[in-house]
């Protein structure tokens, strides 16, 4: 009896298999799904990427053209972002050159990182041109932005006053500091010069190879052909640094 009972129980366990019951898996933000409290598919809610309809948008203030020799250019667009909360990662743009005639001379196309409620020059220097009288430029941001959560965004970088040598080739220079305890390669520092009524009218780059743990160092932004107006405010900016 023993052994006809242990057979037809290996026949049952053959013929009638214990059912696991399936398991879903846990909601993630990478599921495509709409779950978790998120507001969107796989955004906001617990997921650090931010659904597009929350962000306030990101408005260009202004965007020109700067001379710095025959048929070469820089160019800056003037962006503010207004979300405490919210910034972008490597972000597309691109910015277009034209002449007086509204006829398109050349564009440019990049990425940028947006940091919050940031107001930031992006710059694009070195443009040559086919024509000499580029008069105006526009600027546009991509529609798929990449937003994050990144509230409470902490300066990394100080910098000191900036400090004007006017004349025939002008040049400013500024103090900048890593007020961080990690190095910061390839800083780029943008500065924009304006003329006393708040317009800009030149702007230029420069990047630091290093900055170790509180570490000091000069910056420097020269230009070849001198301001054509009295100089007022001068902004510089640090940027993303690797």
């Amino acid at each position: 009896m023993f052994i006809i009972g242990g057979i037809a129980f290996v026949l049952i366990a053959v013929l009638f298999p214990v059912v696991k019951p399936v398991v879903a898996p846990a909601p993630t933000c990478f599921d495509n799904k709409q779950n978790q409290d998120e507001k969107g598919i796989d955004c906001s809610g617990p997921c650090q990427k931010i659904c597009p309809s929350e962000p306030s948008l990101v408005k260009v203030l202004w965007v020109r053209p700067f001379k710095v020799a025959d048929c070469v250019y820089n160019a800056v667009a003037y962006v503010t972002n207004p979300n405490a909360e919210f910034a972008i990662l490597n972000a597309p743009y691109t910015l277009k050159l034209f002449d007086d005639k509204n006829i398109l001379v050349t564009e440019r196309k990049g990425y940028i990182d947006i940091a919050p409620k940031v107001t930031m020059p992006i710059f694009e220097g070195g443009i040559v041109t086919s024509k000499a009288n580029v008069s105006q430029a526009f600027f546009d941001l991509g529609d798929d932005l990449n937003w994050q959560r990144e509230a409470g965004v902490k300066k990394k970088i100080s910098v000191g006053a900036p400090v004007l040598e006017n004349g025939a080739t002008p040049k400013v220079s500024a103090t900048v500091q890593n007020t961080t305890l990690e190095i910061l390669r390839k800083v780029p520092f943008v500065v924009v010069v304006f003329d006393e009524k708040g317009n800009a009218q030149a702007a230029s780059e420069t990047t630091v190879d290093s900055l170790g743990k509180n570490e000091t160092a000069e910056i420097v932004f020269t230009w070849q052909l001198p301001f054509e107006k009295a100089v007022g405010p001068i902004e510089i900016y640090p940027l993303t640094a690797d």
